[in-house]
């Protein structure tokens, strides 16, 4: 049975299938904006949604082709945005561009191979992987709960390093390629070699900017771009920037942990309806999936409002006063927190932005982080 829902199943095809690209890409960029990680596979999911409504026709390989429009505009406005960042690690985004790249390559072909074989159980498969990124963003949640994260600067001119380098590149490129998405790469390789949050952001942008823009071109070459029409793919491109835009000014307003915590349930919900595609359990799944994006948009809105409500300057004093941030004697200069984006804090500035993103850290773990990172 296809559903039609209002004006947006009274567009004609072309326009219908824009519109519903601009919105899954538009909630795809809030996720990358705020937080940093979530665009490609929340649009996935949100275009699955859209196509078990029949506002769209979903299918992996028609995914692999429209999720490229948004991935390109929004690593490449970062790229642009944090190329003169000191944190890059030129050396690291240089190697991993160079292995990174055939293999995603190679995993876009072997898709589109097995898609026109009519390989039906892609889909389970794809949901399989979502679910894989679901697990690995778990296991990142109990890790870095109340802990502080052993921060180090990544040294391409050790062997082991280099080691852990290929073999991310490798793995990350090839599910970038089959699956469209190398979130399960992109979260745990920082997480387990111990990358600062600002060098990998610095880093990330430039090596999946340059091997998505080469697969694109394979893609075009193949002939397999004409799936989607210039209109669609333009979509693309708008809603991403758009929803990225948002997501970075509703970042410092909406508890980081909350928006990560409500991604982490629309992943699992997600995953299961395409792991159970073809079977009864996927109407149910979807309407879950619908009813819990929309709760958890609904309840970012309202909490931004409501914070800019009763603090419409954006002062934290609030949070200072209920984690006791006052700066001890002694402890007046400002230095770099690698937990923070790499930003220039004081001591009290610190506290109220490690409390912000979740970290529930006593006053000794505090003071041992200050004395650990760099003075500016």
């Amino acid at each position: 049975m296809v559903y039609h829902l209002g004006m947006v199943a009274a567009l004609e095809p072309p326009m219908q299938e824009a519109l519903v690209v601009f919105f899954a890409w538009f909630l795809g960029g809030l996720p990358w904006g705020a937080i940093g990680i979530g665009g490609a596979i929340v649009f996935t999911l949100v275009y699955h949604l859209a196509g078990f409504l029949g506002l769209a026709s979903f299918s992996p390989a028609r995914v692999a082709v429209l999720i490229l429009p948004g991935v390109l505009a929004m690593t490449g406005a970062q790229a642009i945005a944090l190329s003169h960042s000191k944190a890059m690690n030129r050396a690291f985004a240089l190697v991993v561009a160079i292995t990174w790249t055939p293999f995603d390559v190679l995993g876009a072909w072997i898709l589109f191979r097995a898609a026109d074989a009519g390989f039906s159980a892609l889909y389970n498969i794809l949901g399989v992987c979502i679910f894989a990124c679901f697990c690995s963003l778990l296991f990142v949640e109990w890790r870095q709960a109340g802990q502080l994260r052993n921060v180090i600067d990544f040294n391409m001119g050790q062997p082991q390093q280099m080691l852990y380098v290929i073999i991310f590149a490798v793995c990350g490129g090839f599910c970038s390629g089959f699956f469209s998405i190398p979130l399960v790469a992109f979260v745990l390789f920082p997480l387990l070699v111990g990358m600062s949050k600002d060098e990998w952001r610095s880093s990330v942008n430039p090596f999946y900017f340059f091997s998505t823009v080469v697969k694109t071109f394979f893609l075009w070459y193949w002939g397999r771009l004409v799936a989607a029409g210039p209109w669609v793919h333009v979509a693309g491109v708008g809603g991403a920037l758009l929803g990225a835009t948002l997501g970075n000014i509703l970042a410092p307003h909406v508890s980081e942990r909350r928006f990560r915590m409500a991604l982490l349930l629309f992943l699992l919900v997600g995953s299961l309806s395409l792991m159970t595609t073809g079977t009864a359990a996927t109407t149910s799944f979807a309407v879950v999936s619908a009813v819990v994006l929309v709760g958890a948009i609904g309840t970012a809105v309202v909490e931004a409002i409501t914070k800019r409500s009763v603090d419409p300057k954006g002062s934290k004093d609030d949070h200072q006063d209920s984690i006791d941030c006052a700066s001890p004697k002694g402890f007046k200069d400002r230095r770099l927190d690698p937990l923070l984006d790499g930003k220039s804090v004081t001591y009290a500035e610190m506290c109220s932005g490690l409390h912000d993103r979740g970290l529930g850290l006593s006053e000794a773990q505090l003071r041992e982080h200050w004395n650990n990172i760099q003075k500016v």
